[in-house]
């Protein structure tokens, strides 16, 4: 039986894609992956960057946006967000967003794309005038790869779904490939419905090939999230991180300003 995954269109609108991504640039150091004692290291294979964000309310309106999706879970059994970013070839291998001696385990998982985009000094072509401006334009708004793979999902796609699913699968990855396009989301459960770990659940972050791309990851917890006791080694590498974000958070009035903004195309969340 395949995991529940649902696609989700819009899940985030422009302003705050745009607030998340700038506010999350300056504290990203390199991603770690979590050992089965709980203890964290670098690894080749997760070579994103990452950040954990704190104290922000545009984080915790997206926070809740992602606890009421799932039918009103307490916001205490969800972990703050984490920003990551992929510049060109990095990547994060095959993974389960849980371990089987997790105590606490997510139990469920989003990740939104964020941004996935070409930067100016890309452009290397010779082209001259509109062509010029136009390919640049493209280059700002576009990248390639970065999809999310999951590859024992076993799904007949229809070709409907090729504008946000990699129907080609030129890269021979197998099973399902989300396409990372900015605002909308990937949920995913973790688990069976009787609370048992689905193997179904195994994913990757694809290589990117051109641009960078920077997602959101919003996990939930089967209990109340306690990170002294279910990310001890989170505690003391986040602890500058948070006192920053705590003193650099938006006002009342320009968090609502950013959450008011212009949801694309409507302000409803559809998923496929």
């Amino acid at each position: 039986m395949n995991p529940l995954i649902m696609y989700i269109e819009n899940f985030i609108p422009k302003r705050e894609r745009s607030y998340m991504v700038a506010l999350a640039d300056e504290y990203y150091e390199r991603s770690r992956v979590t050992s089965e004692d709980n203890m964290s290291a670098t690894s080749d294979h997760r070579t994103s960057q990452s950040a954990f964000i704190y104290f922000d309310p545009v984080a915790n309106c997206i926070r809740k946006r992602a606890a009421d999706f799932q039918g009103g879970v307490p916001m205490d059994h969800m972990e703050e967000l984490q920003a990551v970013k992929y510049h060109v070839g990095k990547q994060f291998k095959n993974h389960y967003d849980w371990g089987p001696t997790d105590s606490n385990p997510r139990i469920s998982t989003f990740f939104v794309y964020a941004a996935c985009d070409q930067s100016m000094e890309e452009s290397t072509n010779s082209t001259q005038g509109a062509n010029a401006q136009a390919n640049r334009n493209l280059r700002l708004t576009t990248c390639e790869g970065g999809a999310t793979n999951f590859p024992d999902y076993e799904v007949e796609i229809p070709t409907s779904w090729c504008d946000v699913v990699d129907c080609r699968d030129e890269d021979q990855l197998g099973g399902v490939s989300f396409r990372a396009i900015p605002g909308n989301a990937v949920f995913w459960s973790n688990v069976y419905p009787n609370g048992s770990y689905h193997m179904g659940t195994m994913h990757a972050g694809v290589p990117i090939k051109s641009g960078t791309k920077v997602g959101l990851n919003i996990w939930t917890r089967r209990n109340p999230f306690d990170a002294e006791t279910d990310a001890p080694w989170s505690k003391d590498q986040d602890a500058k991180l948070a006192k920053e974000s705590e003193a650099e958070m938006p006002t009342d009035s320009e968090a609502a300003s950013i959450q008011g903004s212009d949801r694309e195309p409507t302000d409803e969340s559809s998923n496929k």
